[in-house]
């Protein structure tokens, strides 16, 4: 059984040499997950796949079924999940085609279930958060990185935005005077939800968009992506990939600590 598994956005996950071997389409407590759950291999490895927006891409941010998706993968024995999302730039350095590893996250979205806990709350269940990503599985993927000389930003504040649409000019300054470095749709609650089952969350974003006002916003009718977000995706799969790979070695180690000081 894999304890590795990557939720993401299905168009980011065209993951090259990735071999399906099973799908399994399954039910949990809070209703269907987004997608199957999708069992393969790659370099031999095995590993789960999960689009958190179905694999045709057709549900927006706020209508995901977070709980859904995370006890599915809990249930498949998954220890670990490698979060792939595209996200907007905020930071001067976070520009279209670049990798991103978050650290930190603040969440601005509302209406959303944030707890498998609602319904039969204690004060146990009050979840230590002050770092919403796991540090050591983060840190691997920084390592892993600097050794296949993958270009990566180490670092940043994900606006966990409510979505689907993008933000106003005075939202993104707003959120830029909060200490936020780019804007997502989906790593809220899905962070505090694996936390909540005290699974491993890390995630590598792709800078797809500068945020508003950050760029002059041009409309495209053109499904091509441009040179520099195609080398990016690039990257963004071979680290992928290098994960799968490498990752499985040292989730022992990393499975000690969830909370880091």
């Amino acid at each position: 059984m894999s304890k590795l598994a990557i939720l993401g956005t299905a168009g980011l996950l065209q993951i090259p040499h990735f071999e399906i071997t099973d799908r399994f389409e399954v039910e949990t407590p809070y209703g269907k997950p987004s997608s199957a759950l999708i069992h393969g291999l790659l370099q031999g490895e095995k590993i789960i796949l999960l689009m958190r927006n179905s694999e045709e891409g057709n549900i927006p941010p706020h209508a995901i079924n977070y709980r859904a998706n995370i006890w599915a993968l809990h249930k498949a024995g998954v220890s670990h999940i490698l979060s792939i999302a595209p996200v907007n730039g905020i930071r001067a350095d976070m520009i279209p085609g670049k990798i991103v590893t978050p650290d930190q996250i603040i969440d601005y979205t509302f209406d959303r279930e944030h707890s498998f806990h609602t319904n039969e709350f204690s004060a146990a269940q009050h979840i230590d958060f002050r770092m919403p990503y796991t540090e050591n599985f983060r840190q691997e993927l920084i390592k892993l990185a600097h050794e296949h000389h993958i270009d990566l930003i180490e670092d940043g504040t994900y606006a966990v935005i409510q979505g689907p649409r993008l933000t106003t000019l005075a939202e993104t300054n707003r959120l830029e005077k909060d200490g936020c470095h780019m804007t997502g749709m989906t790593a809220m609650p899905e962070a505090i939800l694996a936390r909540e089952l005290d699974m491993h969350y890390s995630s590598l974003c792709i800078i797809t968009h500068k945020a508003a006002g950050r760029r002059a916003f041009i409309k495209s009718t053109s499904q091509a992506l441009s040179p520099v977000l195609k080398q990016g995706l690039a990257q963004l799969h071979q680290l992928i990939a290098q994960s799968v790979i490498e990752l499985p070695t040292i989730i022992s180690p990393i499975n000690e600590s969830i909370a880091i000081d």
